[in-house]
């Protein structure tokens, strides 16, 4: 039981380190890789930044995986000894000493208590839609009404979103506004934005402030310009671009952080966003190649991590558990 524990410690350390080590090395590089993302489409740009976001996490599982197969990582990791041990070998840790396993004790608190959050943060969300959902009438298949005289819409939920309109907002407008409202909306729902947008900032908990900051707002911004984009190719030539901006951001719930200078300034850049987005989709200029070509970009930059981990990450382990 006792080296079934320790065990479990030794590799959430392991873990522990090396998504630590793969987050800031990440996060040093996004600034070169955002600039890249951003001359895709929209759809790829979002997409790529939720992938390279995600990376660390699931990396530094996988490196574990091929650390603890010696047949697979022998390969990636310099010829070293332990005694007499000089073949193919799994991570020869040893935390048994009094810093080793008090540094091990508090990385599994840690993470413990890191995932206790995750886990009630996804109750609370849970809680809340139930509760909105108690509080709404399904007047149409398609979204939910709140007795609110706010003209205002969102989508909520992580698995199984749904789409709140406000009876402010359903009072106030046309039926080809609320079209657009819905539009957008439910674009956020079936790709299942609010679940990305969750998965990422979990992800990216161990970067440094400002580019965690940037990495979730660049991919918000990408999820808002996919559903305006929706939003434009339904009503498109029915409505005017500035004025379906205009309305999006008077009625999506997620405009009113925005005070009214930055509000303009927000707005001008959307109304940008989406003419250069409706131009580069409608241009007919992109080739199969281009389009296969982000794939292969971030499944390169992923391979080349996990080789970097393998390779680095063994002797860091075992030189850290001394």
């Amino acid at each position: 039981m006792i080296n079934t524990v320790t065990t479990i410690a030794n590799i959430l350390f392991a873990w522990t380190v090396m998504f630590l080590v793969l987050s800031w090395m990440l996060a040093g590089a996004y600034s070169f890789f955002s600039s890249f993302f951003a001359r895709m489409k929209v759809t790829h740009g979002a997409w790529l930044t939720l992938a390279y976001g995600l990376m660390a996490p699931v990396a530094a599982t996988l490196t574990l995986m091929i650390l603890y197969i010696p047949t697979l990582a022998f390969s990636l990791v310099t010829d070293h000894c332990h005694g007499a041990l000089c073949t193919p070998h799994t991570l020869q840790m040893t935390t048994e000493t009094f810093n080793g396993m008090v540094t091990v004790t508090l990385i599994v608190i840690t993470l413990v208590s890191v995932g206790t959050l995750m886990v009630m943060q996804s109750l609370s969300g849970r809680r809340r839609l139930q509760t909105l959902s108690d509080l709404s009438e399904s007047t149409s298949k398609y979204y939910r009404l709140v007795d609110n005289p706010a003209a205002i819409a969102w989508c909520a939920g992580l698995f199984r979103p749904q789409v709140f309109l406000s009876s402010g907002l359903v009072n106030s407008l046309s039926a080809r506004q609320l079209q657009i409202i819905l539009t957008h909306e439910l674009a956020h729902a079936l790709r299942r934005d609010n679940l990305s947008k969750w998965c990422l900032h979990w992800a990216t908990i161990a970067w440094p402030q400002s580019r965690r900051q940037r990495i979730r707002q660049e991919f918000f911004d990408y999820t808002e310009q996919i559903s305006d984009l929706a939003a434009a190719y339904v009503h498109q030539g029915k409505t005017d671009l500035v004025d379906l901006i205009r309305l999006l951001d008077s009625c999506c719930a997620s405009s009113s952080k925005h005070n009214n200078s930055a509000r303009q300034d927000h707005i001008i850049k959307r109304i940008i966003a989406l003419e250069h987005e409706l131009e580069r989709q409608t241009d007919g200029t992109t080739t199969q190649k281009e389009s296969l070509f982000p794939g292969y970009a971030v499944a390169s930059v992923w391979l080349v991590f996990i080789v970097m981990a393998v390779h680095y990450g063994h002797p860091l382990l075992e030189w850290l558990s001394r």
